[in-house]
C-alpha cells in the first residue's frame, strides 16, 4: 500500500509530497521531495508524519490518510526508535552540561590558580 501526504514548507505557503509505503518486504518506508528528503535524509517533513503531527498536514482534507499512515507507523518498529532517540538525546543534554560546568570549572582555576 502507499499514501501520499502533502506537507506544509516553513514558509507555510508551498508544500512537499511525502510519499508512505507499506509492503511485506521492506515494511515502511518514508519518502519526501523536499531538498533533504530527496537526497534521503532526515527532514522535519518525514518526522512530522512519522510522529503523528497533523499541524504539519497541508491541508486538512487528507487526514483520514494521515491517520491510515499513523496506525502503520504505530504498528512498526519506528516508535522504538524514536524512543531510542529521545534516550540519547537526554544523554547528549547531560552531557552539555557537564561540558559547561567543567568549563566553568576552568575558568575559575584559570582566575583563582590551580597548582
Amino acid at each position: 500500500m502507499e499514501r501520499m501526504i502533502l506537507v506544509s514548507s516553513s514558509s507555510g505557503e508551498d508544500s512537499y509530497h511525502v510519499n508512505v509505503s507499506s509492503t511485506a518486504e521492506h515494511g515502511i518506508t518514508i519518502m519526501c521531495d523536499c531538498a533533504a528528503g530527496e537526497w534521503g535524509k532526515y527532514c522535519k517533513h518525514k518526522m512530522g508524519v512519522a510522529l503523528g503531527d497533523a499541524t504539519i498536514l497541508f491541508d486538512d482534507e487528507q487526514i483520514d490518510s494521515f491517520k491510515e499512515i499513523s496506525n502503520w507507523i504505530a504498528s512498526s518498529n519506528y516508535p522504538n526508535l524514536f524512543s531510542e532517540i529521545r534516550v540519547v538525546e537526554k544523554q547528549l543534554e547531560e552531557a552539555k552540561k557537564n561540558v559547561k560546568s567543567k568549563k566553568e570549572q576552568i575558568a575559575r582555576f584559570m582566575r583563582d590558580g590551580l597548582k
